[in-house]
């Protein structure tokens, strides 16, 4: 093929293929338990999660100590309501996705709020997908919000995945 086809043969076009962008699968927002999420975790997750919030664990040989669950419990729960937002969600690909930043929006307004400062890391040696778990503890109770998120692609293009709908009933 060298130029245009004018007597029905079949033309050739370039099409882009561009191999970044995350499928979404799944995602949930839901007010949990802080008692029941600590509960429900292993101390090596506490810790994770107390690192994730740049919080560091004071507890002696590797262990969560009581100092490190009340630091989180402190941290997840600021307004001491007992429950705080979570966010999770879970991707099937993940070609060229850098990480992952979350925003929110009470409903009825327009000024989106990111929620994290630092981006959530996508999971690079997970490229068939990989699940995902954000706190939002300064969503407040008896607030509906909406949520997004907003992918960072390797070469430096974003894509915003929304909303997210979080509702008190």
């Amino acid at each position: 093929p060298t130029g245009l086809a004018s007597d029905g043969e079949v033309e050739d076009y370039q099409v882009k293929y561009d191999p970044t962008a995350a499928v979404i699968t799944a995602v949930r927002i839901e007010r949990i338990s802080v008692e029941h999420y600590l509960s429900a975790h292993e101390p090596a997750e506490v810790t994770a999660l107390l690192a994730a919030y740049g919080m560091e664990n004071e507890g002696q040989s590797g262990g969560t100590d009581l100092r490190a669950i009340e630091q989180l419990r402190e941290r997840l729960d600021p307004d001491n309501d007992g429950s705080f937002a979570m966010l999770s969600w879970s991707t099937l690909d993940e070609q060229g996705t850098v990480g992952f930043f979350v925003d929110r929006v009470e409903i009825g307004r327009h000024d989106w709020v990111r929620i994290n400062d630092v981006l959530l890391p996508g999971m690079v040696d997970a490229p068939l997908g990989g699940e995902y778990l954000y706190a939002d503890p300064d969503a407040r109770t008896g607030v509906d919000y909406d949520y997004r998120l907003i992918e960072q692609e390797a070469w430096g293009g974003k894509r915003e995945y929304c909303p997210f709908r979080l509702r008190y009933e």
